[in-house]
């Protein structure tokens, strides 16, 4: 057998390490929901843009409207790599405050 103190400290580690698996578990089940939504998200405003840029470019002749899609697509690749590029190499540019031109 063992002493009391033993038996008493094996069933609180054994208890905490239960209760830490558990918490530990529904925190990453919680995380994953939400990532997932956010994924979600970004994919419906993804679609909301193209859907737009085909409705504006649907009513042009076919190789105009081809011609300017791809422009269109041009100039938003290169907008989310500026901001790619400026997230990289100033990871807190959101925390900065915006000074508006002008009078300060």
């Amino acid at each position: 057998m063992g002493s009391i103190r033993r038996r008493t400290l094996l069933l609180v580690l054994g208890l905490l390490g239960i209760a830490l698996g558990g918490i530990s578990f529904l925190g990453y089940r919680d995380a994953r929901h939400e990532i997932q939504e956010l994924f979600d998200a970004r994919l419906a405003q993804q679609a909301r843009l193209l859907a737009a840029i085909h409705a504006a470019t649907a009513a042009m002749e076919p190789a105009d409207a081809a011609t300017r899609f791809r422009k269109a697509m041009d100039r938003l690749g290169r907008l989310l790599a500026d901001r790619a590029l400026e997230r990289r190499y100033n990871p807190d540019w959101a925390s900065q405050p915006r000074v508006p031109s002008g009078n300060p």
